[in-house]
């Protein structure tokens, strides 16, 4: 990202804290967002069964591609 060793590492550093920063509040967000409905066991159980199948779908079009 810069000429001098320590401009890019510094620069790195401050890009992926960004990062880290706004990953993490978009977790968050999204974690305050789900939780009232999480509350209710029913609505729970199928919030969780949707998004284990994201997740095997995600891993196996991970794995086949």
């Amino acid at each position: 990202l810069a000429r001098g060793t320590t401009t890019d590492a510094a620069a790195k550093i401050a890009v992926l804290t960004a990062m880290i920063v706004l990953i993490t509040t978009t977790w968050l967000v999204a974690g305050a967002s789900f939780a009232p409905m999480l509350r209710d066991p029913r609505r729970a159980r199928v919030i969780n069964t949707t998004l284990a199948g994201a997740l095997v779908g995600a891993a196996a079009f991970a794995v086949l591609h």
